[in-house]
């Protein structure tokens, strides 16, 4: 029974890692999609890119706008890996079939993963109006 046990588990992992591997591959589709541009160049390829996800061609680039759409990708990135870890915390919960010290192990974790994705959202909101108010001060 307990072989049975872990065997599911693993499994559980296989298939949660296969959906993030799948949806980190298909995040990416629409810009890969996009036809490059006559000259074939790096930039040119990454402004054709762009466009495609709303930036305007020739638009004057910033340093605090680049920095703090950098700083938003990682921030979104980290709350997606909260939120990952905060359903196979629930897992864990629903596979621990009554063992006390499993189901403590996932209320920590879950517990852990919602003070990290309050912290990442409050990073976000921070960043973003830090961000904005250089930008407007910078015109």
């Amino acid at each position: 029974m307990k072989y049975f046990i872990y065997r599911n588990q693993s499994i559980l992992r296989i298939i949660l890692i296969s959906v993030m591997c799948f949806s980190f591959a298909f995040a990416f589709s629409p810009a890969l999609a996009a036809d490059p541009p006559a000259g074939d160049t790096v930039l040119g390829v990454l402004d054709s890119a762009g466009q495609g996800m709303g930036e305007t061609a020739g638009a004057k680039k910033d340093l605090p706008g680049m920095i703090g759409k950098v700083i938003k990708v990682v921030l979104s990135i980290l709350g997606i890996v909260f939120l990952i870890i905060l359903i196979y915390a629930g897992i864990m919960w629903m596979t621990a079939s009554g063992d006390v010290e499993k189901v403590q192990k996932a209320q920590r974790m879950i517990t852990q993963a919602i003070i990290g994705l309050f912290i990442t959202l409050a990073a976000y909101s921070i960043s973003s109006f830090v961000v904005e108010k250089m930008s407007a001060a910078t015109k």
